[in-house]
């Protein structure tokens, strides 16, 4: 006969649905004979009655009957064969190790059955000769008559012929004798206490009865339950909701004498226990104890199955990029001076999503909106050789490892980048944007990724660190401890962002990167990757300009042409106001015309050569002009008075710029204190030589006009014998040199000397102070003119 589904010895046999008449379950074939077209099965599962397993003895079975349910599709084949339990794949050292035991009774068992079934075949016969029924009936019979058996034969040969029909349902090997202790103990029921269970408490210890503790009842396991979800929200402490369960379940009320009713706990042997609350609270109440702190959305993400992940039809550089922004770890100082904190910075990375690549950041005060996603999507599509030049990186990273990307597509939450201003940015540059689902950063996770590695990196090792974490009572304030001015951390962030990018992987690397990387001696990281991707033509760029991308990603100020370059206004001042310490200028010829025009066409009104420039507030190395005549823009370079003012942002400027005003502001009354004093001093020699002058005419005669203007030449030669190099000489000297001199008259050799009055000189910090200063010298200065009057 034929074998049309080539069915053999090993294979098993199922009923589709339980309406097929041949068989009722699984069955395992034991026995093929073609000849005849009969087929030995045996069920290969045991059967349950009245709480005991046994065994269905062997059947025949047609083989045209199995191949007319075939198909038919009533019988299902099984060519593979059928599994088998875990204890009988298991060998003797795995379940004594599973059973933690040696030998466990499962082995014992197990050896035990081996024995009597190897006892049952002759010598020189197989284990076949068990499926006769006739020799199985007569070896067994033999071999409990060898065994001294006299009493109970019926129920010994059975339990015998159990064990041969395990034997072959379980696949006819030596451990398909193992028994099934594996469903012994209860699994998955829950265990009725009647009597107090753990270590024995102090009490009991000592003799003391009656104090073992609680018993758990169903009624106390749900009330643990019921505790548990009602009083341990989020924010009360489980010792507060064990607390008030006991008020509540576990307490009688108590009138005290003023009248007032009190609830008293019951002793600790008739209340449970904390340890008692957390297990069968936990258990009744369904709710987990690590995720009781945790919202709705968090807690859903532990039981939902993510399909796929953010890098999912990720084929090329610039495909997808990922922004995303966080706060610092670490809190900063000001660059003016150290000691005054700055609090945290914001944080704003892009990535690329094809291998993780940091093409761009943002880092400064403002907190995180539409200027911070812009400025980093800036920085991530630009050229960063001056931008490592201003950092003074140059000779640390190379400029060629820090690649500028623009991107298609860029995926970010719905906070600071879901704006319409960035919307249209993007739009206007043929690109989009991609906002993940609430509670679905998992989509966003290679910029997640990212900033945990920076945190890691940088934020935790500098000084001020957060380390990510809130401080306890008696923990130092992190901001006691901050060193870091922005400009210096943004170098770190920089050089850890370049380490990121660097670094070696450890990926299995596919026979291309083997080929194009790694046979070349290079290293298997994130920027080689990349640009291998770049060569090999997958990269997304949409084409635009670099001139149109700054304009549509810079920040927009008003500035002024002058004749020694462009002026930027104070973005603060309510009026026309420079930024004093800020000048740029260009050597382009229409720049230069722009500067000559202003200088020549000084009475034209200055609105005039106000124009719109684009630039970044934390890298003032440069700023754009966009002629919208031409539509050709313009870079024009910072002239910095000295080399550290390269380093300041533009909130660095305004502070300086408002520190000197208040600095001005005073030093304005100290100057206009000292003119009063000048002018004061002026105004007595003048009064004096009025005086003298009165005095002169009192005793020589009153000369005419022109008596007065007609002899100043010979005046002045006699004047000479007073002065010696613009200096008065002594009266003494005069008389001892030249005796013979005119003497000076009584009213001018009665005057008393002139006193020079110093200005007095200020301290940096009585410019900056209070009125404190200016007071002194005031009364210092009044005096000085009480003296003199």
């Amino acid at each position: 006969m034929n074998n049309k589904y080539n069915i053999y010895p090993g294979m098993g046999i199922s009923p589709v649905n339980q309406s097929c008449p041949l068989i009722r379950g699984l069955m395992r074939i034991l026995k093929v004979n073609l000849e005849v077209g009969q087929v030995l099965c045996i069920r290969a599962e045991p059967q349950h009655k009245q709480g005991r397993k046994y065994y269905l003895c062997p059947q025949v079975i047609e083989l045209a009957a199995i191949e007319r349910g075939i198909a038919q599709h009533t019988l299902s084949l099984h060519p593979h064969g059928i599994k088998s339990r875990t204890d009988v794949l298991l060998s003797d050292d795995e379940l004594d190790k599973k059973y933690r035991s040696s030998p466990c009774p499962a082995v014992v068992t197990r050896r035990e059955r081996l024995h009597i079934l190897n006892a049952l075949i002759p010598e020189g016969g197989d284990y076949s000769v068990l499926l006769d029924p006739q020799l199985r009936n007569e070896n067994v019979a033999n071999y409990l008559s060898e065994q001294g058996k006299t009493q109970d034969l019926k129920q010994a040969k059975a339990a015998i012929v159990q064990l041969i029909y395990q034997f072959f349902a379980e696949g006819s090997t030596p451990n398909a004798l193992t028994p099934y202790f594996s469903e012994r103990g209860g699994r998955g029921k829950e265990k009725k206490q009647t009597k107090k269970s753990g270590a024995r408490n102090a009490p009991t210890k000592n003799g003391i009865k009656g104090v073992e503790g609680f018993v758990m009842t169903q009624r106390d396991k749900e009330l643990c339950g019921y505790s548990m979800r009602h009083f341990a929200n989020g924010k009360t402490p489980l010792t507060q909701a064990l607390s008030n369960m006991w008020r509540h379940f576990y307490a009688i009320p108590v009138q005290l004498p003023n009248g007032k009713v009190e609830p008293e706990i019951f002793l600790k042997s008739q209340r449970p226990s904390m340890s008692q609350f957390r297990r069968w609270g936990q258990q009744y109440s369904g709710l987990n104890l690590m995720t009781r702190h945790l919202n709705s959305q968090q807690k859903a993400r532990f039981d939902r199955a993510i399909l796929g992940n953010a890098q999912d039809g990720i084929i090329a550089v610039g495909q997808v990029g990922s922004i995303d922004s966080t706060s610092t770890d670490v809190h900063f100082v000001s660059m003016l001076n150290r000691q005054q904190r700055i609090g945290l910075m914001n944080r704003v990375l892009v990535v690329d999503s094809l291998y993780g690549y940091i093409a761009g950041f943002y880092m400064g005060t403002e907190a995180s909106s539409t200027e911070t996603v812009k400025l980093a999507i800036l920085h991530a599509g630009s050229e960063k050789s001056d931008w490592l030049k201003w950092l003074g990186l140059e000779d640390e990273i190379p400029a060629e490892d820090w690649l500028a990307l623009k991107f298609d597509t860029f995926n970010a939450d719905n906070t600071e980048a879901r704006t319409r201003e960035i919307m249209d940015s993007i739009t206007a540059l043929n690109g989009g944007m991609r906002y993940v689902p609430v509670a679905r950063s998992d989509l966003n996770s290679m910029v997640e990724t990212a900033h945990h590695s920076l945190h890691r990196s940088v934020d935790h090792k500098q000084p001020g660190t957060t380390r990510g974490k809130k401080t306890d009572r008696g923990d130092i304030k992190p901001e006691l401890e901050a060193r870091i001015t922005i400009i210096e951390g943004i170098r770190d962030i920089a050089r850890a962002i370049h380490f990121h990018n660097t670094k070696s992987l450890t990926i299995t690397p596919t026979m291309e990167m083997r080929k194009e990387i790694l046979e070349e001696r290079l290293p298997l990281n994130r920027l080689n990757l990349t640009r291998l991707a770049m060569r090999k033509g997958k990269l997304n760029s949409n084409g635009i300009h670099f001139d149109d991308f700054v304009i549509k990603f810079s920040m927009p100020i008003t500035g002024t042409f002058t004749a020694r370059g462009v002026k930027l206004h104070h973005p603060k001042a309510k009026k026309r106001e420079f930024i004093k310490s800020l000048r740029f200028v260009s050597n382009d010829p229409a720049m230069v015309d722009k500067f000559t025009h202003a200088k020549t066409n000084r009475k034209g009104a200055p609105e005039n050569f106000d124009a719109t420039f684009f630039h970044n507030p934390y890298c003032l190395d440069k700023i754009f002009y966009l002629d919208v005549h031409t539509g050709k823009t313009y870079a024009l370079h910072q002239v910095a008075w000295e080399e550290d003012f390269r380093e300041y942002t533009l909130d660095d400027h305004l502070d300086i710029q408002n520190q000197d005003a208040v600095r001005h502001h005073f030093e304005d009354e100290d100057n206009e204190q000292l003119v009063a004093v000048l002018d004061h001093r002026i105004e007595v020699t003048g009064n004096n030589a009025k005086k003298a002058y009165k005095a002169e005419i009192a005793v020589n005669p009153h000369l005419s006009k022109s008596q007065i203007t007609k002899d100043r030449k010979e005046n002045r030669q006699k004047e000479r014998p007073l002065l010696k190099h613009g200096i008065v000489i002594p009266v003494e000297a005069l008389t001892e040199t030249a005796p013979e001199a005119t003497p000076l008259p009584e009213v001018i050799a009665n005057q008393p000397p002139v006193i020079v009055l110093a200005p007095p000189v200020l301290n940096p910090s009585q410019r900056l102070g209070t009125n404190f200063s200016a007071h002194k010298m005031r009364n210092l200065l009044t005096a000085i003119i009480a003296e003199d009057d």
